[in-house]
Formats: structure tokens, sequence, C-alpha cells
């Protein structure tokens, strides 16, 4: 097992334990109406855990990540809360059904019902980030991406020693070709095509970024690395900074250990 694999595993295992409490924490919540509305545990802890989850289990079982996004929020147009598309994030938002009528209430002690929906949402969100956990047990999961992911880091080295040496077109041309193998490998890993010839890294965004795998902010970040790679590959007179490499060099490593 390579180091990051043992890190992937050791934070996978914190982030259940963290789930553990969290599904232990909305339980007592139900139970006391006089928690409701304020900042408790589950209030103040769940974004986090969520977020974090959403990222493992996007990456690890794209097949689930659907599912548990679907946990959290109601994904369709809707025009009136009702208990069937009651979701978590209703619950975060002070938002519940009153059972006898049906209808959308915030604030109202009187009128609060069970909360049970949150809880069987949230189990259910705990139950896939754990069959995380069983895949890695069982060796089913191919480690591919983590693989890959420790080879970048290796690159990224030989790159920053070659911009401290001076040779800083070298270092930036290095970061450009890490994060155009990084947005092919995003393509493959969530089945996406790739119908142009040789694209280059803005293709590649406009790609994954029309099939939702990043968002428009992570796209004009991406392309802005692009840029500066540009300017390394090119010779028209200007050169690159050393403040110019050494972002690049940062933000490299962030897209590879961030962006899945």
């Amino acid at each position: 097992m390579t180091a990051r694999e043992k890190t992937f595993c050791e934070e996978l295992d914190k982030l259940i334990e963290e789930g553990e409490n969290l599904y232990q924490a909305i339980q007592e919540e139900c139970k006391a109406v006089d928690t409701i509305f304020q900042e408790t545990f589950f209030r103040q802890h769940y974004q986090q855990w969520y977020s974090k989850a959403d990222i493992i289990i996007k990456t690890i079982l794209p097949n689930r990540h659907d599912e548990f996004v679907s946990c959290y929020k109601y994904q369709e147009d809707r025009e009136t809360l009702k208990k069937d598309n009651f979701r978590i994030q209703d619950y975060l938002h002070n938002k519940f059904v009153v059972l006898a009528t049906g209808s959308l209430f915030t604030n109202n002690y009187k009128s609060w019902k069970d909360c049970s929906e949150t809880i069987t949402f949230f189990y259910q969100q705990l139950s896939i980030l754990k069959a995380v956990k069983e895949m890695l047990s069982s060796k089913l999961l191919d480690l591919k991406a983590l693989v890959q992911a420790d080879l970048f880091d290796s690159e990224i080295e030989v790159a920053r020693e070659l911009a401290k040496k001076g040779f800083l077109r070298a270092a930036g041309a290095i970061c450009g070709v890490i994060i155009e193998k990084h947005l092919h490998a995003l393509c493959e890993r969530h089945n996406i095509t790739i119908s142009k010839k040789n694209p280059g890294i803005n293709d590649l965004c406009v790609i994954l970024r029309s099939n939702d795998v990043i968002d428009v902010p992570q796209e004009r970040f991406i392309m802005s690395c692009a840029d500066v790679r540009n300017l390394c590959d090119h010779n028209r007179g200007i050169e690159p900074t050393q403040t110019q490499i050494n972002h690049l060099l940062s933000d490299t490593k962030r897209i590879i250990d961030t962006i899945y």
C-alpha cells in the first residue's frame, strides 16, 4: 500500500466515524422538540461531512453518487414541500411538513412532526460511504486513480526542482502535461467520449463542464493555469516569472488533489 493509499484509507475511516457520530446526533435531535431550529451538532457538522463524502463517492462509487446527492436535496422542481419530497437540506433550512395537511411551514414548534425522513436519508448516505470501505477491503476497487496521483506528485516535484534552478519554461510545461493527463483521466473515469483529436486543456475543460464533472469556477481556474502553461510553451518574447510558475506548481497540485 502506497503512502497515498494509506492516507486515503485513514481519512475514510475517520469520515465514517464522523458519520456515526452525526447519525447518533440526528436521532437524539429528533427526539427533543426543544432542539429544533437550534444550532445543533448535526446542523453544525453535516455540511462539512457531506462535502468530503461527496468527493469520495463521486470518485470511487460514481454509480451511487446520484443516490447520495438525492438524499440531501430534491433535484426536481417542486411547488410544495411534501412528505415524499422532503430531504436533509429541508431539515437544515428549518423546513418541515405538517403531517395533517402536507403543507410547508417553518419555525412552528406546535406543528412540528417527527423528522424520521432526515434520519432515514442520512443513514442511507452513511451506508453508501461504508460501501466504499467494503470495496477497499474486498480489493474489488481499481486504485488506478490513486496510483496515478502518486506519479503526478513525483512529476510536480521534478517541475519544482527545475523551477528552483531557473528552468521556468520547462517547469511550466511539465505542469501543463500533468493537468492535461489529469483531465483525460477524469473523462475516462466518468465515461465521457472525446470526439476531438488531440484536445488541449481548454477543450477538455469545456467537455468536463458540459458533462457536469466540473463547474464554471473550476473551469476558469484550470484555464488560467493553461494560460501560464501556454506562455511557457511558446516563445513570444515574454518570459514567465518565478511567481507565475510558483503559483502554477501549487495550482497544479490543487487540481489533481481536489478535482475528481
